[in-house]
C-alpha cells in the first residue's frame, strides 16, 4: 500500500493511543499528514516506497507519535513517499534536487488520491513535519498560494489555492520550528 495511515487500514499507527485512553468517536474532518525524514541511509538519494528497517520503524513511530494527535477530531491520510535522504538538505546540486523533486512527486500524487478519497464538503488539515513540511508548502504553492509569509513564528497565509480547490470560510494555521499545520472548511471539487 502507498499510505502509512489511512482511514480502515488494519494496523494504523494514526489511531494509538496512550494507555488508559478511550477512543472517541470518528472526526468530522480528514488530515493529510507528511511526515519528517526517516530515511537517514547513505546508500542512495532516496529511500525506496516501501522501506523497512529502522526507517520503517521509524516512520511508523512519527505516524504514531504526531499523526495520532489529530485521532480526535480527523481521519489521517498519511502517505508513503520516496523521501529524500537527509544528505539532500545539506547540498546544493543537481542531484540534491532530484531527490527532493522525486519525494515531492509521491506527495503530490498522495495529496489527489486523499482529495479524491474523502467526501465533498468534508472540513481537511494539511500537516507536515520537517521534510513534510517542505513539501506541504511547495504543494500549497504549486497549488495555487502566492504568498506564505513565516513571521515571528508565525505564518500568514494570503491569495491562496486555486478558487476550485478550496472555499475559505475558515483558515487556522499553527507552525512550530519544524511542524507546519493548515486547516480548511470546506472542501469543493
Amino acid at each position: 500500500s502507498s499510505w502509512v495511515a489511512r482511514p480502515g487500514m488494519a494496523r494504523n499507527p494514526s489511531l494509538w493511543l496512550p494507555g488508559g485512553v478511550q477512543a472517541g468517536p470518528p472526526g468530522a474532518a480528514s488530515v493529510f499528514y507528511i511526515h519528517p525524514t526517516t530515511y537517514l541511509e547513505r546508500d542512495r538519494w532516496n529511500a525506496p516506497l516501501d522501506a523497512g528497517g529502522q526507517t520503517g520503524f521509524r516512520t511508523r513511530l512519527f505516524v504514531q507519535s504526531q499523526a495520532s494527535a489529530f485521532g480526535d477530531v480527523a481521519n489521517v491520510w498519511a502517505p508513503r513517499y520516496r523521501q529524500s535522504a537527509y544528505g539532500a538538505f545539506l547540498l546544493d546540486n543537481k542531484d540534491a534536487q532530484a531527490a527532493l523533486n522525486l519525494a515531492f512527486s509521491d506527495v503530490e500524487r498522495a495529496f489527489d488520491a486523499f482529495i479524491a478519497g474523502i467526501p465533498t464538503g468534508e472540513p481537511i488539515i494539511l500537516a507536515g513535519h520537517s521534510q513534510g513540511a517542505l513539501h506541504l508548502e511547495r504543494l500549497l504553492h504549486e497549488r495555487g498560494c502566492t504568498r506564505i509569509f513565516v513571521e515571528g513564528g508565525g505564518v500568514t497565509v494570503s491569495a491562496f489555492l486555486q478558487e476550485d480547490l478550496l472555499d475559505l470560510r475558515s483558515i487556522r494555521e499553527h507552525r512550530s520550528p519544524s511542524m507546519l499545520a493548515f486547516s480548511f472548511m470546506p472542501f469543493r471539487r
